[in-house]
C-alpha cells in the first residue's frame, strides 16, 4: 500500500494537527531496546512513547493507542514505511480514529526530521549507556530524558519548552 507524504503539503499552525511517529534502537551492553515515540509537529512535544525489547507492530501500536487515549486526536499521523507502519492493525487504528496516514518516501529520513533530531539528541545526551547498572536504570534515564525534553528543554524553533509552547497555543 502506498501512502503519500501529506505532511509536506500542509502548514502546521496548531496543536494536534500532525503527529509524527518513528522508532529507534538503543543498545545497553548485550541488550537491544526499541523506543517508539510520537511527537506533535507543532509543539515538538513527545505525546507518548513505548519501550520494548522487540521492534514490532505492538511497539508502535502501544505508543499510538496510549497517545490517542491521553491527547486530542490528530488529523494526520506521519511515519516512515517500515512494515509496522504498513500493518493492517496500524491502519485500522488510524481508520477507527479518523486519522489520515502520511508516510515519507523510502530512504528519506529528512521527511521525518523532528523524530530523527529527537533520537540523535537522546542518544548523544544519554551518551554511554553502559555506565548504568541495569536495564531498568537505562529505561528510567530514557523516561527522565523525555520528561526533561518536554518540560524544560528550550527548542530553537519554538524558543521555549514543548509543554510551555503547547500551553501558550492551546
Amino acid at each position: 500500500m502506498w501512502v503519500r507524504n501529506i505532511k509536506k503539503e500542509l502548514e502546521i499552525k496548531w496543536v494536534n494537527k500532525i503527529w509524527s511517529s518513528d522508532f529507534t534502537h538503543i543498545y545497553y551492553k548485550w541488550i537491544r531496546l526499541f523506543l517508539a515515540t510520537i511527537i506533535d509537529d507543532f509543539t515538538k512535544k513527545i505525546v507518548w512513547y513505548s519501550i520494548w525489547n522487540f521492534h514490532s507492530k505492538e511497539l508502535i501500536l502501544k505508543a499510538l493507542e496510549n497517545a490517542l487515549k491521553n491527547n486530542k486526536v490528530p488529523l494526520i499521523l506521519h511515519s516512515d514505511q517500515w512494515s509496522e507502519y504498513r500493518s493492517y492493525e496500524y491502519f485500522e487504528t488510524l481508520r477507527r480514529y479518523n486519522i489520515s496516514a502520511s508516510m515519507s518516501k523510502k530512504s528519506s529520513p529528512w521527511e521525518n526530521w523532528w523524530q530523527e533530531s529527537f533520537y540523535w539528541k537522546l542518544k548523544f545526551e544519554l551518551w554511554d549507556l553502559n555506565r548504568f547498572n541495569s536495564i531498568w536504570e537505562v529505561i528510567e534515564a530514557i523516561h527522565l530524558h523525555i520528561h526533561y525534553y518536554n518540560n524544560y528543554r528550550i527548542h530553537t524553533t519554538i524558543k521555549t519548552s514543548p509543554v510551555n509552547f503547547e500551553f501558550l497555543h492551546s
